[in-house]
């Protein structure tokens, strides 16, 4: 008896598969696409990158999905709209850059220049490192920067950073500012909380802890800083590993 054996079609991660399907400019665009619910699998929504998809599947971005180098985009948007604070013609400098979502919203309200920096290497979407407005400064701490670095005192200030408390990072970025300067940054109650707080998945479960997170953030500011506290507000979508943010908006006083 002749034995005939199938070809086993190989499963690739969605995220993966979208790349390798030019649907994505890299897997993080993909994984923040379909975080966002914007990715149908054969007609359904997947909430998940990590799903194993073979290659007769049929994957769908919706409409209406945002035209951005990633998810990051939609927190600094959101936060622009709620202060309104001013872009245009400003130098700006984007803490935590990543993938660059911060840096392609500001450039595209009509910033002069944005000094992006981040500790990590490659991440700057490539798009976002050909653009002469941009200057990107990678592997390098926040806590390194001078007023020469910096070149002249930065009009705007946005901070996104992970596995540190911004309590951490502010002191060092307070003295580079102009007197004028206003500053929006991210509150993680993860990296501000103890470890008792935190669930085995990473997430800060208590919205009491959370809520005190951002408050003693709020307090320690007001407290230890010449900076006006111009508000607070949730963030739009959650971070990476599903937690809330808060998103805090500040400005220096004459």
């Amino acid at each position: 008896m002749t034995k005939i054996r199938c070809a086993v079609q190989k499963k690739t991660r969605l995220d993966v598969e979208m790349f390798n399907r030019g649907m994505a400019q890299s897997r993080t665009r993909a994984q923040d696409l379909i975080s966002s619910g914007f990715v149908e699998v054969d007609g359904y929504i997947c909430l998940k990158a990590s799903t194993a998809i073979r290659s007769h599947n049929i994957i769908h971005i919706r409409q209406g999905a945002p035209d951005y180098v990633s998810r990051g985009a939609v927190k600094l948007t959101a936060a622009l709209e709620y202060f309104k604070f001013p872009v245009q013609g400003h130098y700006c400098l984007d803490v935590g850059a990543s993938t660059g979502g911060f840096t392609d919203i500001l450039l595209q309200k009509g910033a002069r220049h944005i000094l992006a920096i981040d500790v990590g290497h490659k991440q700057l979407h490539p798009s976002l490192r050909l653009k002469p407005e941009v200057t990107y400064l990678e592997g390098f701490d926040a806590r390194k920067l001078t007023p020469e670095v910096v070149g002249i005192p930065v009009e705007a200030v946005v901070i996104d950073v992970s596995f540190i408390s911004i309590i951490k990072i502010l002191p060092f970025i307070i003295p580079l500012i102009s007197c004028n300067c206003w500053l929006i940054f991210l509150v993680k109650p993860q990296f501000e909380v103890g470890l008792k707080h935190i669930k085995k998945n990473g997430i800060v479960t208590n919205a009491a802890v959370r809520e005190l997170a951002l408050t003693n953030t709020v307090q320690w500011l007001v407290k230890n800083t010449n900076l006006k506290i111009c508000g607070t507000l949730k963030s739009p979508i959650s971070g990476g590993s599903g937690n809330q943010e808060y998103l805090v908006g500040a400005c220096q006083i004459d």
